[in-house]
């Protein structure tokens, strides 16, 4: 029997007017006679209404439904009150608590099983409400840890994205070159260091900026960006094109490609190679190739020229014993002359064909070091930049005879002297000097009294192809080859310069000594041997 409706000590009348009230309304009905004792009891039979008497005998009605209200708060209890009972203050009984309802002798019996009826139905919707209730704590536990493993999920999701966008980020900036994403308005959306870095901005702040403005301080987009005429869509392989900077001073090779990120939203990501120092290589490359095919040039054109000298010499001298015999003195010295200027040129020849020409012998020999630079100051003598200069020379009276490649010695001396002539106006002085630097070492000074070199580019005179000189008029390889030379002679060269002063360029390179033939082993020395210092 599930929650019936509980009689406690009623009289005949209260059961008989219960009885017939809940006669027709299918509702269990219990009758129990008990002291407090049998609130114990209530537990155990669960009803859903407790009707009581306000009286009965030494049972107080009242009180046995205030502590059963204590016990079992859900049940409904209702009061019967009997005629001896009328002086009951019922509003007060349930303003306490102690019932929820009532009825009496007088009360008609067509509104009992009203109160009975409602009063079960509220109980049975508490349960209800209490199941409800029940079920919603499940469902709120069960949605509280599926929400928790949820926002678990999420979290380790949300750490392995940014995880993700911190490694695309910190490979995004180890790429050296400039890397940017931009719009259809040439707008950058994102860049790595290297942009940054090229564009002199902060990082934060490449957003927004325009890639021509920012990058190359342009106004409008480069004439060459491949994206001014068309842009690079997601099904080609990249356009590319180069593009320079608005003062020319720097020269990127551009590669777009297309990227659709979300259905319409469509970028670009732009790599820049700086090729800067690539294309000056090229043409300082392309500039030493000619002057290489000049200077075999050269040799081809000195060598066709000896033989007219030859002529001119042989005449000369056939003309000179007639006029010397007739007593023509002024014919004599004009021919004299003709002779010496050409005897100096057969000199020049002599010796720029020995300079261009390829040294077959790339062995070391014993060389004068006086004779060397002597030679290069001849050579370099007929160029303009020399002739008005003042040249002091201080060589030393026994010249040092050094253990060298001739044709290469001779050209380490050119390359100085002529830089020393470039460096002066026509008021410098170029000093020369030899001597020996030491018992093992002899030394060759070149002097110049021009603007000297800063320290800055002095770090960096030995580099290929760096040059302060103008374009077209250095290549920037004398100095290397220079060095290059010297080193594998296992000679020094070392600079030493004042801006507004001038510069001196000291080799030193070993002295010649006389191979030992007596060796322990009884072998000859190779004369060609290095001295290791």
């Amino acid at each position: 029997m599930e929650h019936p409706v509980l009689l406690v000590n009623p009289g005949e009348l209260v059961v008989a007017r219960v009885s017939a009230a809940l006669e027709n309304l299918s509702i269990p009905l219990v009758s129990r006679e008990f002291g407090m004792e049998g609130i114990g009891q209530c537990e155990e039979m669960r009803p859903s209404v407790v009707v009581c008497p306000a009286r009965f005998g030494d049972f107080d009605g009242t009180l046995f439904l205030t502590e059963l209200a204590k016990v079992m708060p859900d049940v409904q209890r209702v009061l019967a009150i009997s005629k001896e009972d009328e002086g009951i203050d019922v509003e007060e009984v349930i303003n306490r608590g102690a019932a929820q309802y009532f009825f009496t002798e007088t009360t008609y019996s067509s509104q009992i099983p009203l109160v009975i009826e409602g009063a079960r139905r509220k109980y049975l919707q508490g349960l209800k409400q209490a199941e409800v209730s029940v079920l919603l704590q499940k469902k709120n536990v069960e949605l509280e840890t599926m929400t928790h493993h949820l926002e678990t999920l999420v979290d380790h999701r949300t750490r392995q994205i940014e995880k993700a966008k911190q490694e695309w980020e910190k490979t995004f900036d180890a790429i050296i070159d400039p890397l940017t994403i931009i719009d259809d308005e040439f707008t950058i959306n994102r860049g790595n260091l290297a942009a940054a870095r090229a564009a002199f901005m902060d990082i934060r702040h490449m957003p927004g900026a325009r890639c021509y403005k920012a990058l190359f301080q342009r106004d409008e987009p480069c004439e060459t960006c491949p994206l001014r005429s068309k842009g690079a869509s997601t099904d080609s392989g990249g356009l590319e094109a180069e593009v320079t900077s608005q003062d020319g001073q720097k020269t990127f090779r551009l590669s777009v490609y297309g990227m659709e990120s979300t259905p319409g939203d469509f970028k670009r990501i732009c790599y820049y190679k700086d090729v800067t120092e690539e294309k000056k290589l090229l043409k300082q490359v392309t500039q030493a190739e000619k002057m290489a095919g000049i200077g075999q040039l050269a040799g081809g054109v000195a060598h066709e020229l000896n033989n007219p000298i030859g002529v001119i010499l042989s005449f000369t001298q056939l003309s000179r014993l007639p006029a010397q015999q007739s007593g023509d003195e002024e014919l004599v010295d004009n021919l004299d002359e003709i002779g010496k200027a050409a005897e100096r040129c057969k000199k020049i020849i002599s010796n720029l064909l020995e300079f261009s020409r390829p040294s077959l012998d790339q062995g070391t020999h014993q060389v004068s070091l006086n004779e060397t630079i002597e030679s290069a100051h001849f050579l370099v003598s007929t160029q303009r930049a020399i002739k008005n200069l003042k040249v002091v020379k201080t060589l030393a009276d026994e010249s040092p005879q050094v253990r060298a490649n001739s044709n290469e010695l001779l050209q380490v001396f050119i390359n100085l002297i002529h830089n020393a002539s470039q460096a002066m106006d026509a008021t410098g002085v170029l000093t020369l000097e030899t001597g020996k630097a030491g018992p093992v070492m002899a030394f060759a000074r070149v002097t110049d009294t021009g603007e000297g070199i800063s320290r800055e580019n002095l770090k960096r005179i030995f580099e290929p192809f760096f040059t302060t000189k103008a374009p077209g008029e250095g290549t920037g390889l004398g100095l290397s080859v220079t060095y290059g030379i010297i080193e594998r002679h296992d000679g020094v060269i070392d600079v030493r310069s004042e801006v507004g002063k001038g510069t001196t360029f000291e080799v030193r390179i070993p002295l010649w000594t006389e191979p030992d033939l007596d060796d322990e082993d009884g072998d000859e020395d190779d004369p060609t041997e290095e001295i290791n210092l």
